[in-house]
Parts: structure tokens; sequence; C-alpha cells
């Protein structure tokens, strides 16, 4: 179930009150940039889509929540660049597997696909959507960077969202057209939502739960998705 696995949230965070998650699995983090402890809906969604309780898998995995933005999701780079070196540091003090998710809708950036090659080098796992521009999603960072998890969309058929981005950068496909989870107008409200940062959610909880049976490599866990 993800046991001893951790999840850094990184964006504007995730409403710890609603029913799905269990005691103390949701942990508040570090706050970077000119905001308040809040949260919003898209991150309420994810961190279900992966740990929560009857949505999903690696039920037993923490959530390390980093905000950096505002609640409406909008932020700065500089804030994104000092919550990834805090997310590091913070994994090596606590020790165990961990994973960083990102939301798709960033431009390419250099630095920023270094920072991310650095964390990937030192053993953290990021996973990502690949975006919903219905564009290359190797012109965004850091989808484009041969070891980030780049997760695009498909339905109940198997078949590709219209609204994917595509290209030689994506990992892995999972389902991400009208997937049911947690939203934040009440402790136990839901919504149905489509988008790559949804299928990037579900492959979060799939890979909580090989990280927690076998601690292995970024570079080695991407090879067994395939």
């Amino acid at each position: 179930d993800g046991s001893g696995v951790d999840i850094y949230i990184l964006g504007a965070g995730v409403d710890r009150r609603h029913s799905c998650f269990g005691m103390n699995q949701v942990i508040p983090g570090k706050i970077f940039g000119p905001y308040k402890d809040g949260y919003n809906g898209h991150d309420t969604y994810v961190a279900t889509q992966a740990v929560g309780l009857g949505y999903g898998p690696a039920t037993g995995a923490k959530v390390i929540l980093v905000k950096t933005c505002d609640d409406g999701g909008v932020g700065y780079l500089s804030n994104l660049l000092r919550s990834l070196s805090w997310a590091f540091q913070q994994s090596g003090f606590r020790e165990r597997p961990s994973i960083i998710v990102l939301s798709a809708g960033l431009v390419g950036d250099n630095y920023l696909d270094q920072v991310i090659q650095s964390l990937i080098n030192h053993g953290l796992h990021i996973v990502i959507g690949a975006g919903d521009q219905s564009m290359n999603a190797g012109d965004f960072s850091p989808q484009r960077l041969a070891g980030v998890d780049t997760i695009d969309a498909i339905d109940n058929d198997g078949n590709v969202a219209t609204f994917s981005n595509w290209g030689h950068a994506i990992t892995a496909f999972y389902l991400g057209v009208r997937v049911k989870s947690a939203w934040t107008n009440s402790e136990t409200d839901s919504i149905e939502l489509s988008s790559t940062d949804v299928s990037a959610a579900g492959v979060v909880g799939v890979l909580a739960i090989e990280l927690g049976q076998h601690a292995q490599s970024p570079d080695a866990l991407t090879k067994n998705m395939e």
C-alpha cells in the first residue's frame, strides 16, 4: 500500500481535512513565497488519486505538502526551484523512498532541467503530466528529460485523450479521462476531471506501491514501467 514512501506534492496545497485521508497521512511541509497555508481543488484531487482511501492505491504512503504558489495555482519559478532543493534535503533527512509530483504546464527552462536532473541522479523520482495542450511534450520542462516519468492520458477504451501532449518524451499512459477523486467543497466532496495531471496522480500511487516493496533507482523503476 505504499507504506514507507513519501510523496512530495509541489503546488497550491492539499485540503488535509478530507475524509479520504488517514490520520497524519498528509504532512505540512514548507511554504515558499508570500503565501498563507491554504489549498485548492487540483492538488487535493491529485493527492487523493494517489493515496486517498477509496480513490488511490497507495493508502499507506505519506503526502508532504510543499506550497510554491497561491491557492489559484499561480506562482514563480524561483519558488519552485527553492522548493525542489528543500524536498531533496528533506528526503535525505527522512531516508525514505521519495516521489516528487509536479503539475504540467511549465515552459522549457534549461536551469529547471538541470535541477531536476540533479534530483534524479540522487535517487528522487519525478512524475509529471505530459500537458494538455495537444503539443509536443518535448517542448516542456521537465517533461523532456529522459529521467522524468512523463505521463499521458487515455480513456477507458485505451484511446489517447485528444487534449494530451505527445512525442518521445512520454514514459507511460494511464487513465485520465472522467476520473473521480476528492474535491474541496466539503470533507466528503468529489468530482470527475480529465487531464494528464489526473493520469500522473494515478501513476504516482502505483509507483509508491512498487517503491514500498522494492526500493530502486529512478532509471530502474522507469524501465519496470515499460
